[in-house]
């Protein structure tokens, strides 16, 4: 019993592959929480925008976690930037970014588009055809797959300004407040407006990469000492931010003509409040995780984070498809009951399927691999032909 069910977890989650990496535990696990928090995002949107009473609870959750999940992968992101570009040099590391962000940006916001056509009575698709053009210029409008795209443009960014311009790091992060700060005033593009809001956070993980790869540090951010006042930092920052919502619409949008010089001062005095408390939230999650790996707990969120890519690429299509299950179909709207469902079956079913893909050489779904690509297309072929024959 016991061999079968190691079969089945390094089968469907690849778990021993990932448990023996020599990549660094605590990445994945930060990865791990963070994709947790998006599939938590995203699930109790399928439910709201269904009609579904959500407790003030569930609500308020959503609200607490929200600030620093999606800057903490930019910022895990940025760590590494400097290593790819050293090892791969410009051309191909960009060609890398292509591969695995910009492919999978444009497959899988298709598919989702298609999807929702498909399934217009059960799903939100107010935008039909002209949606497939939204893809290369308005990636919100395409729901959550704007993130891909703007990692890419953040990455490409950095690499461009590097590479050409030679300019340090510092001064790019210099720049990335100044973008950050002029986001709200392009709230009429949300591909320019996303890259100016996260390309800050991606630089700072870039200047702080060389601190936190270092294993003569990591004693240092895996304290446990650092982690009461990083909690209570967390605590304070998150209930602060609870009592001020509107933080949240600040780096999204402003209003140029009942605006005065004094309110513009005051709205960017918010925005950088905002930057402090996504900063403390990303270092508590650091810490904890960095305490994970040394502690050797919780390998599933590991192995979580080490597919968050293909969990975050998936995650809604499934949750949408259990939302249609459960109350479309059969009519039961407990939230309490449907958004853990949800989670579980967003992050185990993405990994699940990707594993399967994987091992049916179907990769091509998740990076552009040219080799795969020709052997699905010659196997059509063959049961066509044999079809025909």
């Amino acid at each position: 019993m016991k061999d079968c069910a190691e079969k089945f977890y390094n089968y469907f989650f690849n778990a021993r592959t990932v448990l023996n990496s020599p990549r660094l535990a605590w990445i994945d696990y930060a990865k791990g929480l963070t994709i947790i928090l998006v599939v938590y995002h995203h699930s109790y949107l399928t439910l709201t925008n269904a009609g579904v009473h959500v407790n003030s609870w569930l609500i308020n959750a959503n609200v607490l976690v929200y600030s620093f999940r999606m800057p903490m992968f930019f910022i895990l992101s940025g760590l590494f930037i400097e290593r790819g570009l050293q090892k791969r040099g410009v051309k191909k590391y960009i060609k890398y970014r292509i591969r695995y962000l910009l492919y999978p940006y444009i497959l899988w916001t298709s598919i989702q588009l298609t999807t929702k056509l498909f399934f217009s009575q059960y799903m939100i698709s107010p935008w039909g055809l002209k949606g497939y053009l939204f893809i290369f210029y308005q990636p919100n409008a395409t729901a959550q797959f704007w993130y891909l795209i703007t990692l890419f443009n953040t990455a490409l960014l950095f690499v461009i300004l590097s590479s050409l311009f030679n300019l340090n790091p510092k001064y790019q992060f210099i720049l990335g407040i100044l973008l950050y700060m002029a986001s709200p005033f392009l709230s009429f593009n949300s591909m320019i407006q996303d890259t100016t809001r996260f390309y800050g956070y991606l630089v700072f993980g870039v200047l702080i990469s060389k601190f936190i790869l270092s294993k003569d540090n990591f004693r240092l951010y895996s304290s446990v000492r650092l982690f009461v006042p990083l909690l209570l930092l967390m605590i304070f920052s998150q209930y602060y931010l609870f009592k001020h919502q509107y933080l949240y619409l600040l780096e999204v949008n402003v209003n140029i003509e009942h605006s005065s010089f004094n309110s513009i001062i005051i709205h960017f005095w918010g925005m950088l409040k905002f930057i402090g408390i996504v900063i403390i939230g990303c270092a508590f999650v650091l810490n904890s995780c960095a305490l994970f790996q040394r502690l050797g707990k919780a390998t599933f969120i590991r192995i979580i984070g080490f597919h968050s890519l293909y969990i975050y690429i998936m995650h809604v299509i499934i949750c949408v498809g259990i939302r249609i299950l459960l109350v479309n179909l059969l009519h039961y709207e407990n939230a309490f009951v449907i958004l853990p469902l949800q989670i579980f079956c967003g992050m185990v079913g993405s990994v699940m399927i990707y594993n399967i893909c994987k091992r049916l050489h179907l990769n091509f779904l998740f990076e552009y691999d040219v080799a795969e690509l020709k052997i699905f297309f010659f196997k059509i072929r063959s049961g066509l032909q044999l079809q025909n024959a």
